[in-house]
């Protein structure tokens, strides 16, 4: 097995997660107009941002050529041309949410192996997620509240979290956060 460089191990499994969804995309499409059909249906306020997401990722996924970093700068230009204003954290994270958790039905039901695709498709949504929430803030990103939101979002079953970075001869870890409050509220 090649040895990778985390960095480049790390781009490897986004890639992965694009693949699955191009792989899967007519019947994740389908199911995120359900979504939408939903909201509007019942006028839910957070319709107009959902329908933003849906088409922005329909029209990805439909492209002949998939690129993570083009999506990312892409889907940050897009959402200020039309809402003028930086995302909310708490409906970017609800909106990719719903997204993920459309994608995660649909490999479900056309995967008998799915288990190993899974992480792919969440380190996807949540690079997306991080990347928007920086954008949210003119000021320095602080990654603890990303984590905190993440976990507190209760989407993905996260007791701990540890943050890596890069030192001269490799990584080391840099903090490692336990969610006790997390383990109770079950």
């Amino acid at each position: 097995m090649v040895n990778l460089t985390l960095n480049n191990h790390m781009k490897l499994v986004l890639k992965n997660g694009v693949e699955l969804l191009c792989d899967h995309q007519d019947q994740i499409i389908k199911e995120w107009a359900g979504i939408l059909e939903y909201m509007k249906i019942h006028h839910k306020k957070s319709a107009h941002a959902f329908e933003f997401a849906f088409s922005f990722f329909s029209q990805f996924l439909k492209m002949s050529e998939q690129n993570i970093d083009h999506l990312i700068s892409d889907i940050r230009t897009e959402w200020f041309q039309q809402f003028h204003r930086p995302p909310e954290p708490n409906l970017l994270i609800f909106i990719l949410s719903l997204l993920e958790n459309a994608v995660h039905k649909v490999i479900k039901l056309n995967t008998t192996r799915s288990f190993h695709l899974h992480p792919s498709v969440q380190f996807l949504f949540s690079k997306i997620c991080e990347e928007m929430l920086a954008s949210t803030k003119h000021d320095k990103f602080h990654i603890d509240s990303l984590c905190e939101q993440m976990v507190r979002s209760e989407q993905l079953d996260i007791e701990w979290i540890a943050r890596v970075e890069h030192v001269e001869n490799g990584y080391q870890l840099k903090k490692l956060q336990v969610y006790q409050w997390k383990q109770n509220s079950k």
